[in-house]
């Protein structure tokens, strides 16, 4: 690895500001994907530093959308219930392994930030319980998460556990491939804009317009608003960002 290696956002050619370079030779073209600058040495250029925290601020959301792709009627803050849909045998232990990695992956990282915030995190307690304390740990103490150093962390490999050496960065990047893979067992590995307004019904930053829809989407409490009215609500809160930085 060179040191522009280095400086260079470590999601690499996946860096989602990543530039797009065509060299021309007598030889034919070749085209490379160069990534953005990043942050810190060996870290994160800004927008991946922000699609990381955005994967942590939504993953509630994905637990609960987990929850209710196994007919569970499952939310963050509430235990799965009894539900009457059934999924496919290898598509239901799919489901309830990655619904179980987000809350593990979550805990492994809520660990070392919480011991260098200073902060305590419960032992225990349900799985949806478990995956709130860590989001909320990891979002009050953020960018911590990014700045860990190098620590032992048990993976799988195959049919066996390794422990390898990770940092905050490949913690974060773990994240986000998890958010990525409820994405995509959710349908959604088609284009979507995300929406970075809040969403006026639960607050949160999880609006959304699937490709060629005429609506917007709330990932979370499944609010749903026309284009006219998300014009709106944008305007309405433009211009009391701008009363308030005036």
């Amino acid at each position: 690895m060179t040191t522009e290696d280095t400086l260079r956002c470590r999601r690499g050619t996946h860096c989602t500001n990543a530039r797009t370079y065509t060299n021309t030779a007598d030889d034919g073209t070749t085209r490379a994907r160069v990534p953005d600058w990043a942050t810190a040495p060996s870290g994160l250029c800004r927008m991946d530093t922000d699609t990381v925290r955005r994967a942590i601020e939504q993953a509630l959301a994905d637990y609960d959308e987990l929850g209710e792709l196994l007919g569970k009627g499952a939310n963050p803050l509430t235990e799965p219930t009894g539900g009457t849909r059934e999924l496919p045998v290898p598509i239901r232990l799919n489901v309830e392994a990655l619904q179980a990695a987000l809350v593990d992956e979550l805990e492994r990282w809520a660990w070392p930030v919480a011991e260098r915030a200073g902060t305590y995190l419960h032992i225990g307690g349900r799985p949806n319980y478990r995956a709130r304390r860590s989001v909320d740990v990891l979002l009050d103490s953020w960018p911590a998460l990014l700045d860990l150093p190098m620590t032992a962390v048990m993976r799988w490999s195959g049919d066996a556990r390794v422990v390898v050496e990770e940092d905050g960065v490949d913690g974060g990047l773990a994240l986000l491939g998890l958010h990525d893979r409820v994405e995509a067992l959710a349908g959604r590995s088609h284009r979507s804009d995300r929406l970075w307004t809040p969403c006026p019904a639960c607050s949160r930053l999880s609006l959304e317009r699937q490709e060629g829809d005429s609506h917007i989407n709330c990932r979370r409490c499944r609010h749903r608003m026309t284009l006219d009215d998300y014009d709106n609500l944008s305007r309405i809160l433009a211009r009391a960002y701008e009363h308030d930085a005036a």
